[in-house]
């Protein structure tokens, strides 16, 4: 795998967004639009254009993380076997799952079709950077 950070067209970008409960999404900072505004802002660092209108995105309001069983989930899966997604990024872990076993399986298939992805808070979870690989290996 190249040590940079590959640039992929931005229909090739996703960013995933959940929240479980009416609670997290009337809070600021765990909302789908404050997921979507930091996943934006971390993509726009790294040199995207990142909009709702130029990336892919998935969301979803009142799914649980405690399996992979989230129909915006399962839509960006099928997307990443088609191969129309190759960089996902996510605001934290929990967001996108919160069993290890699962994350581990997803991030495993991520891996064998060269998609890269990135947690905002957890920057250590992040396979665009030699870093990020070396602590998720």
């Amino acid at each position: 795998m190249n040590q940079t950070m590959k640039k992929y067209p931005a229909e090739q970008v996703a960013v995933y967004v959940r929240v479980s409960t009416e609670d997290q999404a009337n809070k600021q900072e765990g909302s789908l639009k404050s997921q979507r505004q930091r996943c934006s802002e971390w993509l726009k660092g790294k040199g995207y254009s990142a909009s709702d209108d130029t990336v892919r995105v998935y969301s979803e309001e009142g799914e649980s993380g405690k399996d992979m069983d989230r129909p915006q989930f399962r839509r960006l899966m099928l997307d990443v076997r088609r191969g129309k997604v190759k960089l996902i990024v996510f605001a934290e872990l929990s967001r996108i799952s919160r069993s290890l076993p699962d994350f581990l399986q997803m991030s495993t298939e991520w891996a064998d079709r060269d998609v890269q992805f990135a947690s905002i808070r957890e920057s250590f979870i992040d396979s665009t950077s030699p870093h990020g690989r070396l602590m998720i290996a």
